[in-house]
């Protein structure tokens, strides 16, 4: 028996960014005084202007970044701004898991980039549900809990970091944090963060960053197999992520 797979990546993006309960300010004030734009450098200007041009200029900042501790967070640097900002890249499309033949599960590997600017940081979740029969059969198993794909039941499962799984091999690839580790912070949920481990439950927490973030690539594997339940045919389904700030 084989059955034949796609799996459809696309992208839902819901981006609350309510500021309701928190405040984020690039001035520091009290009842009795006011500083705007705090410098410690050798010197700047926040409005270089003239008829034909406009700029901001600093010398010999002192530091730059995001610091935080559990009750706040501030962002170092003479041009920062407090404005909230989030933004996902997703490379979409059709992902062909090819041919499932008992004993020989498939993968395929999805790529997507999260950067959140001004806010808690953020949470992400996946929608869809596992393939299924085009002719309105059977559906593969998503595992829940996390475990590794057996190859002899009918079953799909993701997660976002480098497998090795016989007789499919390496694939998928930690979370990276560009260009470096210095101010990118997503990271797995537990259940989808152990190499070779696997798990689907539709609009589960599958990553998430605790503070603002810059990027962090995302490599999403999916995994497929086929048992003596699944009937032969054409499966497929939707898959997409929903990225959602916090503050």
């Amino acid at each position: 028996m084989r059955i034949k797979t796609k799996t459809f990546l696309t992208m839902a993006l819901i981006a609350i960014l309510s500021l309701s309960t928190s405040a984020v300010y690039a001035q520091y004030t009290s009842p009795s005084y006011r500083v705007d734009e705090t410098i410690f450098g050798a010197g700047g200007e926040l409005e270089n202007s003239s008829a034909n041009y406009r700029a901001r200029s600093t010398v010999g900042e002192l530091g730059v970044g995001n610091t935080a501790s559990a009750n706040y967070q501030a962002y170092g640097g003479f041009n920062t701004t407090g404005d909230p900002m989030l933004e996902v890249y997703v490379a979409g499309g059709t992902f062909d898991l090819g041919y499932l033949e008992i004993g020989t599960p498939k993968a395929a590997v999805a790529e997507f980039t999260v950067r959140s600017y001004v806010s808690s940081g953020y949470i992400i979740t996946l929608g869809g549900t596992p393939p299924k029969n085009k002719d309105g059969g059977h559906t593969l198993t998503g595992i829940n809990p996390a475990a590794a794909i057996n190859p002899n039941e009918d079953q799909f499962g993701v997660n976002l970091v480098a497998n090795n799984v016989a007789p499919i091999g390496p694939f998928g690839a930690d979370p990276g944090q560009l260009p470096d580790t210095t101010f990118g912070f997503g990271q797995p949920t537990a259940d989808y963060g152990t190499a070779n481990l696997f798990k689907y439950e539709e609009y589960d927490v599958i990553a998430e960053s605790l503070r603002s973030s810059g990027v962090t690539a995302y490599s999403l594997s999916l995994v497929a197999s086929a048992g003596k339940n699944a009937t032969a045919g054409f499966y497929s389904t939707d898959i997409f992520v929903i990225v959602t700030p916090t503050f």
